[in-house]
């Protein structure tokens, strides 16, 4: 397990960094943000890549890409990277929210209750098969409810209250919308501290370097839930 930031690896990690406008977002130096967690840079590709690595840490970045890696994991951010006067930036969102968090769990977190109910919610069913392997003859909607009521035992061993929106081979709606928000009004009823929605996707292009699992979680604030980034914002750089 990663220790805790000690005085001699790092000045204060939840000091906020200075920051650019870059594109109307803020940014910070990944660099000085990597030595406040104790990280080490590297520099490589005439400066277009950094690696920032500890004894329990490798993070990889590329200028111009959301796709960076930790500890070998691929991994998204919420905005690129931005090779800003020689160097790599990062997000404040990105920096303070999900990298350091990721690095050093609990970092700038606020307490979260603690954690009783979680519902599961197998993808589609009933009319919906979800993605299909014909051949094989496997629906997604097979497999995500197989996967519910496995996990659902494992919880409910740990202590967990368990619930699930389909605990048999229907839909909630023949309406994909409607279906998909009496999903949302279940977890909703239940107080649930936690959903989890599982599915089984398919890629059509990049086979060979999508492997494993796939996990969203929810986008911070102010960022954006989807790849698509075109807006009328500004690369004024503009020193905050």
């Amino acid at each position: 397990m990663q220790p805790a930031l000690s005085a001699a690896t790092r000045t204060n990690p939840s000091r906020p960094e200075a920051t650019v406008r870059l594109g109307g977002i803020q940014y910070v130096d990944a660099v000085a943000f990597g030595i406040r967690l104790g990280l080490k840079a590297e520099l490589t590709n005439a400066g277009r890549n950094l690696t920032l690595k500890s004894k329990w840490t490798t993070l990889a970045l590329e200028a111009d890409t959301r796709e960076c890696a930790v500890n070998g994991l691929r991994v998204f951010l919420g905005e690129a990277a931005r090779d800003y006067k020689g160097g790599i930036y990062l997000s404040r969102i990105d920096a303070e929210r999900f990298i350091g968090p990721m690095v050093f769990p609990g970092l700038n977190q606020a307490r979260v209750p603690a954690l009783r109910t979680i519902m599961l919610d197998p993808g589609h069913g009933g009319i919906d098969p979800g993605m299909q392997n014909l051949k094989q003859k496997l629906n997604e909607k097979t497999l995500a409810l197989d996967t519910a009521l496995r996990l659902k035992k494992l919880l409910e061993a740990q202590g967990y209250k368990v619930l699930l929106t389909r605990s048999d081979d229907r839909h909630l709606s023949k309406n994909k919308k409607e279906d998909l928000q009496k999903r949302a009004e279940l977890t909703e009823r239940a107080r649930a501290d936690l959903f989890i929605s599982i599915h089984f996707n398919s890629v059509a292009s990049k086979a060979d370097t999508v492997t494993g699992v796939e996990t969203f979680t929810m986008t911070p604030r102010y960022q954006y839930s989807t790849g698509d980034t075109s807006d009328d914002r500004e690369d004024d750089e503009v020193k905050q």
